[in-house]
């Protein structure tokens, strides 16, 4: 009996043990690094960063602070070990799980996980994560938005993004790809997939994207986002003001 009971002890150890181990939350050093991981390419093509699990192009990441945001989107600094002695580097990410995911090192223009992401909804040809060299070239220059000289659509104003006024046309960017796509009242442009527009009624974008809702229309104060897939999301301007896909669902 003493034996028995002894082995029904070391099981409810165990028992807890495994509970608690399971129960522990994990670092969020190692869920960052999780979510980066994978090589990262600059616009020419070249490998800049290769993250793996507590490792930062094969150097050992031995601390990280500064860190601002979330684990979808967010910046830190990531202390690594290399042969000369630790250095620190200055990372940040918008990860939402889409074709405009990057990373930036330093502050600099975007890094991807691929030149040709897999984007599920475009304008023109115009999609998340293009670069906006290869927009230029298709579209021309266009007008950057500011404080001071805003697009105005609703009860909105607009003051970021490349304006293309003949084609009532906002295109967000982030360190040089494209993050945001804004279809202005009395553009003639729709989205390439489903071939709406900014004219259509948001009963054609709840059938053809297949909403669980009929979305509503968002305001300054009021912003309602409907995602159509991971990291690209429709938002609709007052009176058919605008509509726009952004890879924020907020």
């Amino acid at each position: 009996m003493k034996g028995l009971a002894m082995l029904v002890l070391c099981a409810f150890v165990l028992l807890a043990l495994g509970q608690s181990a399971a129960a522990e939350p994990r670092d969020d050093l190692d869920v960052i690094l999780e979510r980066m991981a994978g090589t990262w390419y600059d616009e020419d093509g070249g490998a800049a960063l290769t993250i793996g699990e507590r490792t930062i192009n094969g150097c050992e990441v031995v601390g990280w602070g500064q860190w601002v945001g979330g684990v979808e989107s967010g910046g830190a600094e990531f202390r690594v070990k290399e042969a000369g002695g630790e250095r620190t580097l200055h990372i940040g990410w918008k990860l939402f799980g889409g074709a405009g995911d990057y990373i930036t090192l330093g502050g600099g223009d975007a890094l991807q996980r691929t030149l040709t992401p897999d984007y599920f909804e475009s304008v023109g040809g115009i999609h998340f994560g293009m670069r906006m060299s290869a927009v230029q070239e298709i579209l021309g220059v266009g007008k950057e938005l500011s404080r001071e000289e805003p697009c105005h659509a609703g009860d909105m104003s607009f003051s970021q993004g490349l304006y293309y006024p003949d084609k009532r046309l906002i295109i967000f960017h982030e360190h040089g790809i494209v993050t945001g796509l804004v279809l202005l009242r009395g553009s003639k442009l729709h989205f390439d997939r489903s071939g709406l527009g900014v004219n259509d009624s948001r009963e054609a974008y709840a059938s053809a994207y297949r909403l669980p809702q009929i979305p509503e229309e968002s305001s300054r104060s009021s912003i309602a986002v409907y995602r159509i897939t991971p990291g690209e999301n429709l938002s609709f301007g007052l009176d058919g003001s605008y509509v726009m896909l952004s890879i924020y669902e907020n």
